[in-house]
């Protein structure tokens, strides 16, 4: 039989069980005080760095000791009647934000912080302006302005969710404008340091970020833009657009190039994003672009200026596999102010390179093109040129022309001496076709046929 608890063992266990409620008690007290120090704190905090010009509510905030978390609601920040050049001027709602596993010992140390989750829930944000000037901090990268001169931030997941957002300045209607009515915004395994910024693998500090971005709307540059669903996920390699509309404003500048844009969906997949950043090189598996309709209006007088390009900052672009399907192309102002139908192009293994010149096994940058065109029209010489159909593929060597039709111009509306020709043409077809050989400007083929030709031209006076 055991023996029955001695009077002493029974006074350890008393006083191990009021030492447990008397440090239960103590750190009830502790949090009951910290929740409204912590609170104040940070509303100080935010008045004290921003010199006045900004003012944070907080409706209420918890702290979890166990947990090493940090619970906060009704997060209200408004600016003053008038803010400095250097900031912008922001109205920002939010239900809730969460940090859940914070490494207290490494905040003590100011070293870097670990941190479970960051995550801000049910925002709405009001930009009224944008900065005009800005900081002395402005060239620093991020992880050289985090607060209480931390080292950084290992924050495993950060979360932007359920967001709106809206910026519409006053003053000229010509400014941008944008807002959104959805977006989810999301980061896995941020690292905001000085090793987070130097690892190549990482876009923007994460490993991974993902954004879906619903009801999007927006105006610059003469034009306005609306998205319906754009997904980005580049842990996955993917950017999926679903239906994105380009319009030209009523008041839009007459001197610049207006463009409506239908685009119902349009797919990347494979995209190497870190590479983008930092070695300005485009690398993708595919880019599908269905069912795109396009119709561009050009100035009269354009000049291209000193805007900058796309080369300006890519230093090569690989892309597997292009796919259009089902296109609509009209350009107006041009020369030949062409109308095209059912566009249809794949192009493979596609290469360019801002430093080296062009590949000499590759046609037009790529291996092989496919391109097919439906019932198309364009004016070339002042004749107007209709096409039934064309087929061109590259790899076969082939190239198709059906259903031509050459109309001479009206009279007065050519030139004077001009060749006037009138071209009934059933098809045309080509075959071992050298496209190699037709873009240094030489023209190489097998064989060359032409069904039922009508044509009746009239020399040049």
């Amino acid at each position: 039989m055991s023996e029955a608890p001695t009077p002493r063992s029974r006074r350890w266990v008393w006083w191990l069980l009021g030492a447990a409620i008397v440090l239960l008690g103590i750190t009830l007290v502790v949090q009951q005080l910290l929740d409204p120090w912590l609170r104040r704190k940070l509303e100080q905090q935010v008045t004290t760095q921003t010199h006045g010009q900004y003012r944070l509510q907080v409706g209420a905030l918890h702290t979890s000791l166990w947990q090493r978390a940090i619970r906060l609601s009704g997060l209200r920040l408004r600016p003053a009647a008038t803010v400095a050049d250097t900031l912008p001027r922001v109205q920002l709602d939010a239900a809730q934000l969460n940090v859940t596993g914070i490494g207290l010992l490494a905040l003590l140390r100011k070293g870097v912080v670990p941190i479970d989750s960051v995550v801000l829930d049910s925002a709405r944000i009001e930009v009224l302006a944008l900065a005009r000037k800005p900081t002395k901090n402005a060239g620093k990268p991020l992880y050289e302005q985090l607060p209480l001169k931390l080292k950084g931030l290992d924050i495993r997941y950060f979360g932007l969710l359920h967001t709106r957002a809206n910026y519409q300045p006053s003053g000229a209607q010509a400014q941008p404008t944008a807002r959104f009515r959805r977006a989810d915004l999301s980061a896995q395994n941020l690292l905001i340091s000085a090793a987070g910024a130097a690892d190549s693998q990482r876009l923007g500090y994460a490993i991974g970020w993902n954004l879906l971005l619903q009801h999007a709307q927006g105006q610059a540059a003469g034009h306005q833009l609306a998205v319906a669903r754009l997904t980005i996920a580049t842990a996955d390699h993917l950017i999926q657009l679903d239906s994105g509309r380009v319009q030209p404003l009523e008041a839009a500048r007459t001197d610049q190039p207006r463009v409506d844009l239908l685009l119902p969906r349009l797919r990347l997949t494979g995209l190497q994003a870190a590479a983008l950043q930092h070695q300005h090189r485009f690398r993708a598996d595919s880019l599908l672009i269905q069912q795109p309709q396009v119709t561009a209006v050009l100035p009269a007088n354009s000049s291209a200026g000193n805007s900058k390009s796309a080369t300006d900052y890519l230093k090569s672009l690989d892309l597997a596999h292009l796919d259009v399907r089902g296109g609509y192309v009209r350009v107006q102002g041009a020369a030949a102010n062409p109308i095209i139908h059912g566009l249809e192009v794949a192009g493979t293994a596609i290469h360019f390179d801002s430093v080296n010149a062009p590949n000499a096994q590759r046609i037009f940058f790529a291996k092989a093109w496919e391109v097919a065109l439906g019932r198309s029209q364009a004016t070339v010489a002042a004749h107007a040129l209709a096409l039934g159909s064309l087929q061109l593929s590259t790899s076969a060597g082939t190239f198709t022309l059906r259903s031509v039709r050459i109309r001479p111009p009206a009279p007065g509306q050519d030139k004077p001496g001009g060749l006037r020709v009138d071209l009934v043409l059933p098809s045309l077809a080509l075959a071992g076709l050298d496209a190699k050989a037709l873009q240094q400007k030489h023209f190489q083929a097998q064989s060359l046929v032409l069904d039922r030709p009508n044509l009746h031209f009239t020399p040049p006076v």
